[in-house]
Parts: C-alpha cells; sequence; structure tokens
C-alpha cells in the first residue's frame, strides 16, 4: 500500500547539503561547552545525573548532603557497591523529604503574607468612616486657615461630614462660630446658610479670633479621631489576626497536591530502603554465624553426599 504522506525526493545536492551542516556543529567541543549542557536543562533535580548542580539550582549547598552521607554510611557500614549505592539513595530520599518540609513551610508563609495582606485591606475598609471624618476636617481647617475666610454651602458641608446632622460638643461649637462668619454683605447664593438672629456676624477683625478658635476645635477633633482610628485598628487586628493566620497555614492549590505527593514518595522510599539495607545486614550476619560456626564444629564446607557407598 502506497504511503498517503509524499516525501520529498533527497537529491544528491540536498544530502551534501545536509551532511555539510551536520559537520558543523558535533555538538560542545570545550571543557566550558559540555559544563553548560549539562546544566541547560536542570528543572527540578529529580532525574539529574549531575546532583550537585541539581542542589545549586535548587538553592541549595550540595555541601550541606555530605554529612548526611556519611553519617548514613557510619550507621549502616555498607560492605561491597550495591549497598553504598542504597545509603546514598536512602540519604538523597532523606534530603527531598526534608526540602518537601521547607517547601511547605515556605508555601505557608507565603499564604500567610496574602492573608495578612487581605486582613490589612479588610481592615481599612472598616476603617473608612474614619478617614472621611479626617479628611472632612482637613478640608474645613484648610479653608478657615484663610484670612479672607467666609462662612458658606461647603464650609457647612464639610462640618456635616464630619460631626453629622446633629453635631454635639465641638461640633456644636463650630457650628455656632461658623454662622458667626457668614459674609457680612449678605450671600446671592440661596443655598448658602441663612444668618440665626441669635448669632451676630462678626465683621473686620473681631473675626480673626473666630477663625483661630475654629482653627484649634477641629485640630482637637482632628488628633481625637486619629488616636479612636488607631485603637479599632488595633482592636481589628487583634481580633482577626489569629483566624487570618490559622486558616492560611495549610498548603491548598496544585502545588500543595504535589509536595504532598512528593513528602509521601519520600517517605515510603526511606522505608524501603531502610527495610533493605536491614534485610542485608541480617542476611550478612547469618552468614556470618553460620562460617564462624562450622568453623568451631571443624566442619566442611563441602556438599556431602547422601547416596551412601557405591
Amino acid at each position: 500500500m502506497a504511503s498517503l504522506v509524499k516525501h520529498p525526493q533527497m537529491t544528491p545536492e540536498k544530502l551534501a547539503a545536509i551532511q555539510a551542516n551536520g559537520r558543523q556543529s558535533r555538538g560542545p567541543a570545550t571543557p566550558e561547552g559540555v559544563e553548560r549542557c549539562h546544566d541547560a536543562a536542570v528543572r527540578h533535580g529529580f532525574y539529574s545525573k549531575r546532583s550537585g548542580e541539581a542542589l545549586r539550582v535548587l538553592g541549595e549547598d550540595p555541601a550541606e548532603l555530605e554529612p548526611l552521607l556519611e553519617s548514613l554510611r557510619a550507621t549502616w557500614q555498607p560492605s561491597d557497591g550495591f549497598q553504598e549505592r542504597l545509603v546514598e539513595r536512602l540519604g538523597r530520599a532523606i534530603w527531598r523529604l526534608e526540602r518537601s518540609d521547607r517547601v511547605q513551610d515556605s508555601m505557608a508563609v507565603n499564604q500567610v503574607r496574602e492573608a495578612t495582606r487581605e486582613l490589612n485591606r479588610t481592615v481599612q475598609k472598616g476603617l473608612e468612616g474614619y478617614e472621611d471624618r479626617l479628611n472632612a476636617l482637613n478640608d474645613l481647617a484648610k479653608v478657615v486657615d484663610n484670612e479672607q475666610f467666609v462662612a458658606d454651602r461647603n464650609a457647612f458641608m464639610a462640618l456635616l461630614f464630619a460631626f453629622g446632622r446633629q453635631p454635639e460638643g465641638r461640633g456644636e461649637q463650630i457650628r455656632m462660630l461658623l454662622y458667626q462668619l457668614l459674609n457680612p454683605q449678605g450671600s446671592d447664593d440661596p443655598r448658602d446658610p441663612k444668618p440665626d438672629p441669635e448669632l451676630p456676624i462678626a465683621t473686620g477683625a473681631g473675626r480673626t479670633p473666630l477663625r483661630e478658635q475654629i482653627g484649634r476645635l477641629v485640630g482637637e477633633e482632628f488628633d481625637e479621631v486619629s488616636e479612636e482610628r488607631e485603637r479599632e485598628r488595633k482592636s481589628r487586628l487583634q481580633a482577626n489576626a489569629a483566624y487570618f493566620r490559622d486558616s492560611a497555614i495549610p498548603p491548598t492549590g496544585q502545588g500543595a497536591g504535589a509536595v504532598f505527593r512528593m513528602e509521601e514518595t519520600s517517605f515510603r522510599q526511606i522505608a524501603k530502603f531502610t527495610d533493605l539495607l536491614l534485610r542485608l545486614k541480617a542476611q550478612e550476619q547469618a552468614g556470618e554465624g553460620f562460617s564462624k560456626k562450622s568453623r568451631n564444629e571443624g566442619g566442611s564446607n563441602d556438599v556431602i553426599d547422601n547416596k551412601g557407598p557405591a
């Protein structure tokens, strides 16, 4: 049956060109180039033959692995190359298990940081009322600071935002002072407040002390609201910090699942390598015991023929 894929005919000229291109690049030729190729594909270190480079890429110090391997060699005392390889694999499995712990800690730290940012955003949103009052007090302080200040609709609106529709205490004092700082000539804007018959409008130099008194009252109110806002902020943070932190510590998402699987795999490998090494050491001890017993009894390791005399 003929192929459905049409292959272009290989001409002598095309073959010669392909061969010439191949001769131009046969891979790295210098030691530096070979080193770069070894390191180019290092991603996670699971399958890398150059474990030292893999560890460095992962931000780990290969020198810190050697003491672990030396400790395991001293514990297991491998008697041949096979046991030596098992001990090395056991050490790497333990190293990966500890790495999974570090990864989980790092993930938890990042999640707690994000939870803290979310907590701050939540707290800040709950303090918006304080911010509005402080902004209104700032606006009122700025307009009153002008020597040519005349109380108008904007000044009374700032008073409304800062103290509400029924001001008390400093708010009521400021309201009365504002009425005394209306335009002595009257206002053409129908939206401006009308004079209060019980509060005469000040004129000339008499207006300055009233402005200064408003400035002091606004400053005192600003400081008090700022302190109240800070107390509220700390209270909200203390009430919610533990909840946000505790709920954020457990790693979540696809990355967390991969870390848990890596941890489980490493733990299983540690158990398997340990079990295999225990079996090998038990066989060695059993063999040594049998050999020692044979020597003590004067026995021989030769095969005994049980067929009897011919």
